[in-house]
C-alpha cells in the first residue's frame, strides 16, 4: 500500500478527533488500494464512526474534507455501514472486496 495512504488517513484521524470523532474503522479504495493509480488519482476512504450519528451526511464530508488532501470520503455510521455492505454493487461491497483497512 502507498505509503501516503497511511499518512492521510492519520490525518483524518487526528482531525476528527480534534472535533470530538472516534473512528472506528478506515478503508481505503479504490486505484490507490489496487495499486494501479496515476500520479493525479485521489485517494479513496470509507471511515466508520458512531459519532456520526445525528450529523448530516454532507457535513460529516466538510469535517474531512478541510484537511486539504486530495480525497475522496464517505463517512457512515457502523449501522449505515452494516446495511450497504450487504448490498451487492453498492461502493461499501465494493472497498470490503477490493480496499484495505488501514489500522490505526
Amino acid at each position: 500500500m502507498d505509503r501516503s495512504a497511511i499518512e492521510i488517513a492519520r490525518k483524518i484521524k487526528e482531525n476528527l478527533e480534534k472535533k470530538g470523532i472516534k473512528i472506528e474503522k478506515i478503508i481505503l479504495f479504490g486505484s490507490r488500494a489496487k495499486e494501479n493509480y496515476k500520479k493525479e488519482s485521489d485517494y479513496d476512504f470509507i471511515i466508520v464512526s458512531k459519532d456520526f450519528k445525528d450529523i448530516p451526511i454532507f457535513r460529516r464530508m466538510e469535517m474531512v474534507l478541510d484537511i486539504k488532501e486530495d480525497i475522496d470520503v464517505i463517512c457512515l455510521t457502523p449501522e449505515e455501514f452494516e446495511r450497504e455492505k450487504n448490498f451487492l454493487g453498492s461502493i461499501v461491497s465494493y472497498a470490503l472486496k477490493e480496499g484495505i483497512e488501514i489500522k490505526l
